[in-house]
């Protein structure tokens, strides 16, 4: 009565939907074929109409589920949500979908006149307002409402429109913010943080992240650094209770998050006033640091390894020689600074951080990589030890191709030449994927090497293109 690929009895097709439906692997071509044949025979059956509508939309197959959506939308109105999305999102049809929405205040506002502590209708109604773009409208209503008997979930809906307002303002990148979008940006923080202070660690990370991030020095930061401040202190409240230790770390998150972006956007990029900022911002997180105190170690020893020590505070740089006094520094900040200080000449220093590293972290093929470069250049250099090293690392990051020029060099001091030119040809060839690496100095450095290699194994003429190269890798530089 039927059948999966032909018309039949209509209500025997309803009841094949309702079979496939509890299936747990649905036959989604039988179920929509039975689909079509219901509505065909019953164009009133709202339930197909939507199972229809949401099978079509899962295959992407948008405007035929705007159709069905459409069939049901009087019915069960919040499908008006849906059609919006679909218009706007998928379609582009942007009248349609502000058309969905005039229709979903229409409803939501009829159903609260009808009930004024309908809260479902209240949140549905500011959500259309919100989707509409109409944010202040959307929180003066849902603040009016507060006090109706809901004002938990009224709360959690200002919650999440001042949230999606910060959002909505930030997408195009907070260095394109204007100076009134920057207070708009400022009021919905404060906003939000005024709803919810349970949530107050993600307002202060959202405060932290946009003050690094916005270079405009003429922007107003007042209301900004009103909100952090704020949420900042209502955080330092709760120490002492039962989540000290989660609010500690988030009070150090949030002064390392707002030094670690100024610091990627590039110091010599940013403004004095920033710059300023980065000692107060180690300074914050260390208060709140455990011991040892690893995230602020790790932060100023990379200032420490760039040269910029004024960019630490005297209380910072007297904990970073105490870690390094007592043997407290971490992994990466032994790296960090022993990789610096390699480059500057004081290899035993450098030694002697390094090895620090390894013994903390042996599976960082960086650390075997930079501490085999190091025996290396001692003098007189520990050649054993260099090239395990060396091939540790290059076993630990196979692809990485710098560990491979340094193998590579290496072999050449040690005369093993076939080895040699295995590993260098190998980091040429993986250096061609990227833009970072080599230089032109480490590529004319590795083809030097080559042609010596080349000579070497009998091979002059290679030897020959490879000084060719080295010469044009130099002409790079200049």
């Amino acid at each position: 009565m039927a059948p999966d690929d032909a018309r039949g009895f209509g209500p025997a097709h309803r009841i094949r939907v309702g079979q496939l439906v509890s299936q747990s692997l649905l036959n989604l071509p039988a179920l929509e074929h039975h689909l079509r044949r219901t509505v065909d025979f019953d164009a009133d059956d709202t339930q197909a109409h939507r199972i229809l509508a949401e099978l079509l939309y899962r295959q992407r197959r948008f405007e035929e589920a705007a159709e069905h959506f459409e069939k049901v939308s009087d019915t069960a109105p919040d499908v008006l949500f849906t059609l919006f999305r679909l218009y706007a999102d998928h379609l582009k049809l942007p009248e349609q979908a502000q058309a969905s929405l005039v229709r979903a205040v229409s409803h939501y506002s009829d159903r609260i006149d009808s009930d004024h502590s309908d809260a479902d209708s209240q949140l549905l109604l500011a959500e259309a307002h919100q989707l509409a773009g109409r944010y202040h409208t959307a929180i003066e209503f849902l603040e009016n409402s507060l006090g109706s008997g809901n004002d938990a979930r009224i709360r959690e809906g200002l919650w999440q429109i001042h949230m999606r307002e910060f959002d909505s303002i930030i997408s195009a990148g907070v260095e394109q913010l204007s100076q009134l979008d920057f207070r708009r940006l400022s009021q919905a923080l404060a906003g939000a943080l005024k709803q919810d202070a349970g949530r107050v660690r993600e307002v202060m990370r959202s405060a932290a992240l946009v003050r690094a991030r916005a270079r405009d020095e003429m922007l107003p930061f007042d209301d900004l650094d009103r909100v952090l401040n704020d949420a900042t202190r209502a955080v330092e409240s709760r120490l002492g209770g039962e989540q000290d230790a989660e609010m500690r770390q988030a009070l150090v998150r949030r002064y390392t998050l707002e030094f670690d972006t100024i610091v990627a956007g590039g110091l010599e990029r940013s403004s004095t006033a920033k710059l300023r900022r980065l000692p107060e911002l180690l300074d914050g997180a260390l208060q709140f640091s455990p011991d040892p105190p690893v995230d602020v170690i790790s932060r100023a020893a990379s200032m420490r390894a760039e040269g910029r020590n004024e960019l630490l505070s005297e209380r910072v740089w007297s904990t970073l020689d105490k870690a390094l006094d007592n043997g407290t520094v971490p992994a990466e900040a032994c790296l960090v600074l022993g990789t610096s200080l390699a480059q500057r000449g004081q290899l035993d220093h450098a030694r002697d951080l390094l090895e620090r590293a390894y013994e903390l972290k042996q599976d960082d093929s960086r650390i075997a990589n930079n501490l085999s470069w190091v025996l290396m250049h001692l003098d007189p250099p520990r050649t054993d030890r260099a090239l395990d090293l060396a091939a540790i690392a290059v076993r630990a990051a196979p692809d990485e191709p710098s560990h491979r020029e340094t193998l590579g060099q290496l072999l050449i001091d040690c005369g093993q030449w076939r080895r040699a030119v295995a590993e260098l040809e190998t980091a040429l060839q993986l250096g061609r994927r990227r833009s970072d690496w080599p230089s032109s100095q480490t590529k004319a450095a590795m083809h030097r090497s080559l042609a010596i290699a080349y000579d070497n194994l009998g091979d002059p003429q290679l030897a020959s293109l490879h000084r060719e190269a080295s010469q044009k890798a130099l002409q790079d530089t200049d």
